[in-house]
């Protein structure tokens, strides 16, 4: 199980430090959960994205590059699937 900040994906200008060494820690996690367990779960608040994707910018998602960058990012760590729910309350 990972649980990241995802607001550093949405507004980090005033914490770019952290949100350089929060990139650092998520790429040492993936990297060592990569041959250790077969499924990973990632919790956070704000989501890649609604329905697809590719799905552009709404208030309740992250920005088109963004969600392309992790994703691949976590495709490259091996996990290729991908289930994503979200609750708006």
């Amino acid at each position: 199980c990972i649980v990241i900040n995802s607001q550093f994906y949405v507004h980090s200008t005033n914490v770019e430090d952290l949100k350089r060494e929060h990139e650092e820690w998520l790429d040492r996690v993936l990297k060592d959960k990569q041959s250790t367990v077969k499924h990973t779960i990632l919790f956070q608040h704000i989501p890649w994205f609604l329905n697809c994707p590719d799905q552009k910018k709404d208030y309740f998602n992250m920005e088109t590059e963004t969600q392309m960058k992790i994703l691949d990012k976590f495709h490259a760590a091996g996990k290729k699937q991908r289930k994503f729910e979200y609750s708006i309350p």
